[in-house]
């Protein structure tokens, strides 16, 4: 448990956002694995209690057989400033750049050198939502969101998750940047570890 901790929690990656892993610090046991999330009630069964914030839910689970789940349910968000929703796109960017470490760093920890299945996935009522850059002016040209969820799946050795893990991260969330008119956008290019071309 200590090393699937030291993976998760000491990866050096910067967070600009919340929640992440960071927020991930309460410890529950699951019948395969384990899990670390945001919540007591989370970690310990799986459920969210009435008193917690939705925007504050995260967990990462692991199983004994080699899978992560991780879930974050702020994809979306009220914007105070705004008045409305929008797509938070650097946690989706984000989120999916930590995901493709956290994978390389497990496999190299535990010396697994196969192939991983990752996959990202963005549910919920979305269609017609911008994304938060373009409502921020860091983006040009505004595209809502033109789907009722986004999911995308990629498969890679280890080898590939630690040596180009901007292209994997990419492969999977290069299709929605391109549906909000975000895929050459230099934050989230960055968030990726891609060049800014």
């Amino acid at each position: 448990m200590n090393d699937v901790r030291a993976v998760v929690f000491h990866r050096g990656v910067a967070q600009p956002y919340a929640p992440g892993f960071q927020q991930a610090g309460i410890a529950g046991r699951r019948p395969d694995g384990w899990a670390f999330a945001s919540f007591p009630s989370l970690a310990e069964s799986r459920e969210v209690a009435r008193e917690d914030k939705e925007s504050d839910i995260f967990e990462v689970e692991l199983s004994e057989g080699g899978h992560f789940r991780v879930l974050n349910a702020r994809a979306t968000d009220r914007l105070p400033d705004q008045g409305f929703y929008a797509i938070l796109d650097s946690i989706v960017v984000g989120m999916t750049a930590e995901l493709v470490s956290l994978a390389a760093a497990t496999g190299y920890q535990m010396g697994y050198k196969g192939m991983w299945a990752l996959g990202v996935s963005i549910r919920g009522p979305v269609q017609g939502l911008p994304s938060h850059s373009h409502v921020m002016n860091v983006a040009g040209l505004a595209t809502a969101f033109g789907g009722d969820q986004f999911t995308e799946f990629a498969e890679a050795p280890t080898s590939e998750l630690a040596g180009a893990p901007g292209d994997i991260g990419f492969r999977l969330v290069g299709r929605f940047l391109r549906s909000v008119n975000l895929d050459r956008s230099p934050p989230l290019r960055d968030l990726l570890g891609l060049s800014r071309t």
